[in-house]
């Protein structure tokens, strides 16, 4: 007789199912010796298969079909997070969840929203952590401000403490829904596909399907636990990629996402791939409220004189100058030379005080760049969502970004084409928007790559084709 969690989720459908149907007639020729015990395993693989495609297609009819999702896709400083804490403080009888990117940015809601307690998840002990203290949370139908660290571990069994409560998400940046998973080699894939513990669909997910779990297989819990989270990839038969349940999703009542260039972003690209609708809205003020509005692109012309854009001497044969191959392949003398024309800028171009100076680079090469006078100005390439540095006035970009090769073979394997022009400008706009150019100061910064200076250069001018 089959086993498994999944042939038993089958097993407990309507006795008019037909997938239930299908499984009690493969087990009938089993048992009657009409088809072998391998013809059988193929037959419930299959059935397994068509099972779990059909019921992701419901969670995503059902999403669709609520029409729940809505991005507010403004620019950075326009009002996004005040429309959300007052969106709040009205939404009394809304039960919320607040996904931020920083813990600090987590007590400024709180303050913020005074009529709410928004509770944020803790550590109670060695055996309640917080992801089992936000599902106590859940439960108790409470107002949550929580990170997207822990927004990411969520599992679909906590789908259903969130249906039952209703929730509203209110998500401050694009989530990283697809990311490249080490947990596991090609090898150990091979391993689990002949012992037949796990399949893959026609999507390339893959499915764990083993009932048995023995303690020599124990370094492939994560594994199993993803697959059975419908969270795992295999693009191309040798990357793995982690991606984001869509049944979460499916257990909210109201959805909003707060970004800018939501078309740049990852999760533009995994909505496409999921087909998972979504309405673009912007935020305005009127008589000192901001409100929700009709989508609009900014004017960008007005940063013309507020972002003083640099350059150096540093030759770039290629487009990918700067890019993380490049780095890894140039020699210590041409980082050097990097090194040189970013102090000399600081120095003798701008003369800019160490306490004003923001800079960034690949964190693999920060220490090949730092030197005297900026080295502690350095702030993470993809920093977001904080004020923390808003009064840093002389800027130095020394990189030149590009997605993660397996994040675009993934969505190109699915027929989605990522932009690499977007998805560069907006995660270096957000990075900018760190700095005091978000409260509306001049800032001068050094863009030493090409492309990313060109990038920047087109979006102020308006030339840069955004849908």
């Amino acid at each position: 007789m089959l086993r498994g969690d999944l042939i038993d989720e089958i097993r407990q459908l309507p006795g008019n199912n037909l997938f239930k149907i299908r499984l009690l007639a493969s087990e009938y020729q089993h048992n009657n010796g009409i088809i072998s015990n391998d013809e059988l395993l193929d037959k419930a693989s299959r059935i397994m298969l068509d099972y779990l495609e059909n019921k992701h297609e419901k969670t995503i009819e059902e999403i669709n079909d609520n029409e729940k999702i809505v991005v507010i896709d403004s620019i950075m400083g326009s009002g996004k997070t005040s429309w959300a804490i007052d969106y709040m403080n009205h939404a009394i009888d809304e039960n919320i969840l607040y996904i931020t990117l920083f813990k600090d940015e987590i007590k400024r809601i709180q303050r913020a929203v005074t009529m709410k307690d928004m509770r944020t998840p803790k550590i109670l002990g060695r055996h309640h952590m917080k992801m089992d203290d936000l599902k106590d949370l859940f439960a108790l139908h409470e107002d949550i401000a929580s990170t997207h660290a822990l927004f990411s571990n969520l599992e679909c069994e906590t789908a259903e403490l969130i249906k039952q409560g209703e929730y509203t998400l209110i998500l401050d940046e694009t989530l990283g829904a697809v990311e490249p998973y080490n947990g596991a080699k090609k090898a150990d894939i091979d391993y689990l596909l002949k012992k037949r513990s796990i399949i893959i669909d026609n999507d390339n997910y893959i499915n764990w399907i083993d009932s048995e779990f023995n303690e020599e297989d124990f370094k492939y819990s994560e594994v199993r636990n993803l697959a059975l989270n419908h969270s795992l990839f295999y693009v191309n038969d040798k990357i793995l990629m982690w991606n984001y349940p869509s049944e979460i999703f499916r257990a909210f009542k109201k959805i909003y996402i707060m970004t800018y260039l939501f078309d740049a972003s990852i999760m533009n690209y995994y909505f496409q791939m999921n087909r998972i609708k979504y309405k673009k809205m912007s935020v305005t003020k009127d008589n000192g409220k901001y409100r929700l509005c009709e989508y609009y692109v900014p004017d960008t012309d007005r940063f013309k004189d507020l972002i003083q854009i640099h350059r150096t001497d540093v030759q770039q044969k290629k487009d990918t100058a700067l890019s993380a191959t490049w780095f890894m392949r140039s020699s210590k003398n041409v980082k050097n030379k990097l090194k040189t024309s970013i102090y000399n800028w600081i120095r003798n171009i701008v003369k800019a005080k160490s306490n004003e100076i923001m800079w960034t680079t690949y964190l693999d090469y920060k220490t090949n760049l730092q030197g005297k006078g900026y080295t502690k100005g350095f702030v993470e390439w993809n920093c977001k969502s904080t004020n923390k540095y808003s009064d840093k006035k002389y800027l130095v970009y020394a990189l030149n970004l590009y997605p993660h090769v397996g994040i675009s073979q993934f969505f190109r394997q699915h027929g989605i084409v990522v932009d690499p022009d977007l998805f560069a400008l907006s995660e270096m706009l957000q990075w900018i928007w760190r700095s005091s150019v978000r409260n509306g100061e001049k800032i001068d910064i050094l863009v030493i790559s090409d492309r990313m200076r060109a990038l920047l250069g087109r979006w102020i001018l308006g030339s840069l084709i955004i849908s």
